[in-house]
């Protein structure tokens, strides 16, 4: 897997608050590369997002549990991937931090774009059930 490493993830979200272009068009290629890895499936993807976005009327108390249950395959697939790649298991994390980043901090950003929004809420919930690296600190926000 290659895995490529872009800008602190804290500086995109600085300039967004500050009302600096951040170019959408690296979020769609960030969101191409990380559909690539392999970490994730598209089908946990959609059964996560089945969940995730069901009808508050039809939400029930198991919908947490299946909604780990997508989640767990790709925390399972990036904890082997840790083991044998460190360092690039955590540029990989970096790059989930930028599409949070760019999805969740750029007023520009087509939040009806479902193939952004998506992934966004699955790795929101993902990133902090996935292992960090020894001493660090996990944020989303």
């Amino acid at each position: 897997m290659i895995v490529k490493k872009y800008g602190m993830p804290s500086r995109l979200i600085m300039k967004a608050r500050n009302g600096e272009e951040v170019d959408p068009a690296r979020m769609y290629q960030i969101k191409a590369e990380l559909d690539a890895s392999g970490i994730y499936l598209s089908e946990e993807l959609q059964r996560f997002c089945s969940v995730y976005f069901k009808p508050k009327q039809k939400q029930s108390a198991q919908d947490h549990q299946a909604m780990n249950a997508a989640l767990d395959p790709a925390v399972s697939r990036f904890t082997a991937f840790r083991t044998d790649h460190e360092a690039e298991s955590e540029i990989w994390r970096g790059n989930v931090r930028h599409l949070l980043a760019y999805t969740g901090s750029e007023p520009g950003i087509p939040y009806q774009d479902s193939d952004l929004e998506q992934p966004m809420c699955f790795s929101g919930i993902w990133l902090p059930s996935s292992p960090a690296q020894q001493g660090t600190c996990v944020s989303i926000r």
